[in-house]
């Protein structure tokens, strides 16, 4: 099922802003996609599913005053599938070190031992 999602910037420009939307009949959602509906381009999003719906969140980039943004939201009940070939990999470099890599580049490593 797919629905369409405005954002508008009325009295202001927004940059790097939170948006939330709470989306009803929405029973059976297990994961959504999220596009930009000029671009076509995926934009990273996080589903919650609570009390009266889901809650659709992402960070709304470069959105100048009095301008809008269109989204296509994809809801589906299967479950969702991260965007881009292995997006988070574990490497273990040592007997005392894990790589967490994000998308190829190192995010974090984690030292333990006894």
């Amino acid at each position: 099922m797919d629905r369409e999602l405005v954002v508008a910037a009325a009295n202001h420009a927004h940059q790097g802003t939170p948006v939330s939307v709470l989306l009803d009949g929405t029973e059976g959602t297990r994961s959504v996609e999220l596009v930009d509906s000029a671009t076509h381009h995926p934009v990273p999003c996080q589903l919650e599913v609570g009390e009266g719906g889901i809650l659709l969140s992402w960070i709304e980039n470069s959105l100048e005053k009095g301008a809008t943004r269109t989204y296509r939201a994809s809801l589906s009940d299967q479950p969702g599938r991260p965007q881009g070939e292995d997006p988070v990999q574990l490497e273990l470099q040592s007997d005392d070190r894990l790589d967490v890599l994000i998308q190829g580049a190192l995010f974090t490593s984690y030292y333990f031992g006894n």
